[in-house]
């Protein structure tokens, strides 16, 4: 009677290429507790592949931040690049800010596409605005890539416009 107060630990042994749910519910299946399976994983020190949607979760929240930001620089720049471009005035405060704003928006770019291959994400597409040129994107259902082109464009612009830009 005494051994049911005092089980001996349950032995397992995990498959490293599944997730820790997937060896917690075969643990599960074979009779044991959670408790237990904490205490292995405790004891073991055991690390699992990750879960897909942890890994999509970890991708969004690190690239949500940084895109937003991106976007409210593109979003300026459109708004105001216009009113630029009617004003022929490329020696004004405006294009100076929206220089600035440009250079901004490509850091941004530049971070969002290193988080988007850092998870194995296929990067915005684009070209390099050190390109001189810009090839138009199939833009056509995938609004990220209307945005990239627009920035790249507007930089471009500017540059072949007689603005020094660094890029």
């Amino acid at each position: 009677m005494l051994n049911i107060f005092f089980k001996k630990p349950k032995k397992y042994s995990p498959d490293f290429n599944k997730t820790e749910y997937d060896n917690w519910l075969n643990f599960m299946s074979t009779g044991g507790t959670s408790t237990e399976w904490k205490a292995l994983i405790s004891k073991n020190n055991w690390k699992f592949k990750e879960d897909d949607t942890e890994t999509s979760l970890r991708y969004e929240k690190e690239f949500r931040p940084i895109f937003n930001k991106y976007l409210a620089f593109v979003e300026s720049i459109e708004k105001r690049w216009s009113t630029l471009y009617a004003s022929k005035d490329y020696n004004s405060r405006l294009s100076d800010s929206i220089e600035k704003e440009c250079y901004t928006a490509i850091d941004y770019y530049e971070k969002v596409r290193r988080i988007d291959l850092k998870y194995g994400k296929n990067p915005m597409m684009g070209s390099s605005p050190a390109a001189g040129s810009i090839v138009k994107p199939s833009i056509s259902g995938n609004p990220l890539r209307y945005w990239v082109f627009l920035i790249l464009s507007i930089c471009t612009a500017l540059r072949n416009m007689g603005i020094k830009t660094a890029v």
